[in-house]
C-alpha cells in the first residue's frame, strides 16, 4: 500500500530534490508532495504507531527506491526525530535492514 502511495505522490514530487513531507501520527501516515504550479498531492494510510508522533521529509526517489528492494509485504519504519534516518526493517526477517537520510522541508 505504501508502494502505491509514493508513486501517486510522486507525480507531483517532481522538484530538484524530489521532497515528500511523511506524517506519522497515532494509526496514520499521512504522504503530501506539494508543487507550486500544479498544487499538492496528498495520501493517507493506516498504521500501527509506537512512540511519539514525528513529521519528516524525505527524498521520494531515495525512499521508493528502498522499499523495492524490500521483499516484505510490510515494513517496520523506526524513526528518531526529523533530522534523524530512517531504518527499515522487514517484520519477519534479520537480513533486511536499510537506511533513509531525511531532509529538511523548510
Amino acid at each position: 500500500m505504501l508502494v502505491s502511495a509514493l508513486k501517486r505522490v510522486a507525480v507531483l514530487a517532481q522538484d530538484r530534490s524530489r521532497p515528500v513531507r511523511f506524517k506519522f501520527e497515532a494509526g496514520q501516515l499521512t504522504v503530501l508532495a506539494l508543487n507550486a504550479d500544479h498544487g499538492e498531492a496528498r495520501e493517507q494510510l493506516a498504521i500501527e504507531l509506537k512512540g511519539s508522533p514525528v513529521e519528516i521529509g524525505f527524498n521520494i526517489k531515495y525512499f521508493q527506491e528502498v522499499l523495492s528492494a524490500m521483499v516484505a509485504e510490510r515494513a517496520i519504519i523506526e524513526l528518531g526525530d526529523a533530522l534523524s534516518p530512517a531504518v527499515l526493517r522487514e517484520p519477519e526477517s534479520d537480513d533486511c535492514l536499510m537506511i533513509v537520510m531525511p531532509m529538511r522541508l523548510d
